[in-house]
């Protein structure tokens, strides 16, 4: 086999375990919303894992913070698990954390893309520090996290929490459709709703 023919597949074989990563973390969302687990199941599942997790806060240096929000493609439903560098941090109602999947607050047991994009983001800036709250829960629908929603008190609870570290909301990252997606939603009912979402966050 060639040098290009062995590239050519390995390449292949790695967009398909990651596609297969990301599909099973979805269809594990959906088996949690169709058994019609309590809203706060898997966020019970995470934090009954991170008391040994917690830190002193750092002392913080202008980092940058980036606040997550959506369903499972950005929560913890990938593989493999993550780990942070140093002055790589995760904030949720249980605290300061280390950068390390699984991230506090979101859904899932599994690894995420955010220790990862916290390397890139210090390789661009040597010497800084990097804060994700992740939010996110796999499954979940844009009118889940509308006013009203059975989501949309966890983001004033975060904000509260990264007030209280004194720290402020550079990035906000929204990444979620599929649920939509899946079930044919309608492209209009999503657009009102998802603007309803924007307008939260701006009050």
């Amino acid at each position: 086999m060639g040098l290009e023919a062995l590239r050519s597949l390995l390449l292949r074989r790695a967009l398909s375990f990651c596609t297969l990563s990301v599909f099973l973390g979805f269809i594990a969302g959906v088996i949690a919303q169709r058994a019609q687990l309590p809203s706060a199941f898997l966020a019970t599942f995470n934090r009954k894992h991170l008391a040994d997790r917690t830190i002193e806060p750092p002392v913080w240096r202008d980092p940058f913070v980036l606040f997550v929000v959506g369903q499972s493609n950005v929560a913890n439903h990938g593989r493999p698990r993550g780990r942070s560098g140093i002055d790589s941090y995760a904030v949720s109602l249980d605290g300061v954390f280390h950068l390390d999947d699984p991230l506090p607050g979101a859904s899932g047991p599994g690894g995420s893309p955010w220790p990862h994009w916290a390397a890139l983001q210090q390789r661009n800036r040597p010497g800084s520090q990097v804060v994700v709250a992740s939010v996110a829960q796999g499954s979940s629908a844009v009118s889940d996290w509308i006013p009203g929603g059975v989501h949309s008190q966890r983001l004033p609870d975060v904000l509260r929490a990264l007030r209280q570290q004194q720290l402020d909301v550079d990035a906000v990252l929204w990444h979620q459709g599929e649920t939509e997606s899946w079930s044919g939603g309608d492209a209009a009912a999503y657009a009102a709703n998802l603007r309803r979402w924007i307008a939260s966050v701006h009050a």
